[in-house]
């Protein structure tokens, strides 16, 4: 191996970084918005929480990916008080900077659902593809 590397290993990173920055979630939030936090309950592979675990995995970097001040935490592991009441729970909430908090039940919907929800909740925009800092042609 030579001191560059392989060519197609560059072209598969620059489709990692068009597919991170474009997409249904390439959203900005709003200024206003400060946190966003997901909860699962006592089993993370339970039924009613696979759409949020596909929107973790799925949208949230492309979310992060635009939103690079926004703090975003996962808790899929709940308080040991709490475990009876979060058996199947699946929770999206969103802080705001006056401390006050949007929330939604997005138990047994799609990572499409969510999205939605998080978009309508967060009062998102989408991200203009020319504005995209990712420009790449094959």
């Amino acid at each position: 191996m030579g001191v560059f590397p392989k060519q197609s290993r560059i072209k598969h990173q620059m489709a990692q970084m068009v597919k991170l920055s474009t997409g249904p979630a390439a959203v900005k939030v709003e200024p206003t918005i400060q946190k966003v936090k997901l909860v699962f309950g006592e089993q993370a592979d339970h039924p009613t929480q696979t759409g949020l675990k596909q929107f973790w995995h799925e949208y949230l970097p492309t979310i992060k990916f635009h939103n690079i001040d926004l703090t975003i935490k996962v808790n899929d592991k709940p308080n040991p008080r709490q475990r009876k009441k979060a058996e199947g729970a699946a929770m999206l909430y969103i802080k705001t900077v006056d401390h006050k908090f949007r929330k939604a039940d997005v138990r047994d919907q799609s990572p499409e659902q969510i999205l939605q929800t998080f978009i309508e909740l967060s009062k998102a925009q989408s991200v203009d593809i020319t504005e995209s800092p990712v420009k790449w042609s094959p």
